[in-house]
């Protein structure tokens, strides 16, 4: 699914036309990317946490060129699917 298709079907299953459903999405992905910019934990429920994790300055060893590269820290996003997603995937996949 896209962003169209999920225009979509929130303007089919809330009654609003396509151009409302998509203001109201892309205000929701606005308020999520500028929390998750500020650090903060995004959490849904019923759906899952997106948060903001560091991976470290780790170090690798070149097989070409015999010398030990340092990869620099960064910034990524983590997602945590919450336990009632996880059951419903768990429970389609065995039907």
């Amino acid at each position: 699914m896209n962003k169209r298709e999920l225009t979509k079907k929130v303007a089919e299953k809330c009654g609003y036309t396509q151009a409302t459903s998509a203001q109201v999405i892309n205000a929701f992905i606005d308020s999520i990317i500028e929390s998750l910019e500020a650090g903060e934990k995004v959490t849904i429920q019923d759906f899952g946490t997106l948060a903001v994790k560091q991976q470290k300055t780790r170090k690798r060893f070149n097989l070409i060129t015999k010398e030990v590269e340092n990869y620099s820290s960064y910034d990524y996003i983590k997602f945590i699917a919450s336990k009632s997603l996880k059951m419903k995937q768990k429970e389609k996949s065995l039907k």
